[in-house]
């Protein structure tokens, strides 16, 4: 469940392309849901959702919502960015570690100052103009150390 809805400026920058397929991922997202794929045959849960298996290569997958939740891996600031984001510079992205055992690369919607390895986070939706997208925020609750 997306818990935190962040409002952002305009349109996204980068709209998602959505197909037959992606549609469950951002119906979900603007529902409030966080969600994947789980293949049936082998159990294998991947990010981003995908139609066939990289496992074992199966067509048998099942949409499954997911924590939200996780840890930062790591991080990096731009200050650099591509034109069409260059508005919102400088901005964090980072991997983050989730309790289902994926690793996701995304936004991170948190202060500079505050950003930290190992920290907590959870999923948040990002409330654009056009539609919404995702990123992480900082998990309620934690302080810095």
């Amino acid at each position: 469940m997306i818990e935190h809805v962040i409002p952002m400026t305009g349109n996204r920058p980068y709209p998602p392309r959505t197909s037959g397929f992606t549609k469950t991922f951002w119906d979900g997202i603007a529902e409030g849901r966080f969600q994947t794929t789980t293949c049936t045959d082998c159990q294998k849960t991947t990010f981003p959702p995908k139609p066939i298996c990289p496992a074992c290569m199966g067509a048998n997958v099942e949409w499954k919502e997911i924590s939200g939740r996780g840890t930062i891996y790591s991080y990096t600031i731009i200050h650099a960015a591509p034109s069409i984001f260059a508005h919102e510079t400088p901005y964090a992205v980072g991997i983050v570690d989730t309790p289902e055992r994926l690793r996701i690369g995304a936004r991170l919607l948190i202060p500079q100052e505050r950003l930290q390895v190992s920290m907590p986070v959870a999923v948040g939706r990002m409330e654009y103009e056009d539609g919404p997208f995702f990123g992480f925020v900082e998990a309620e609750g934690h302080g810095t150390k």
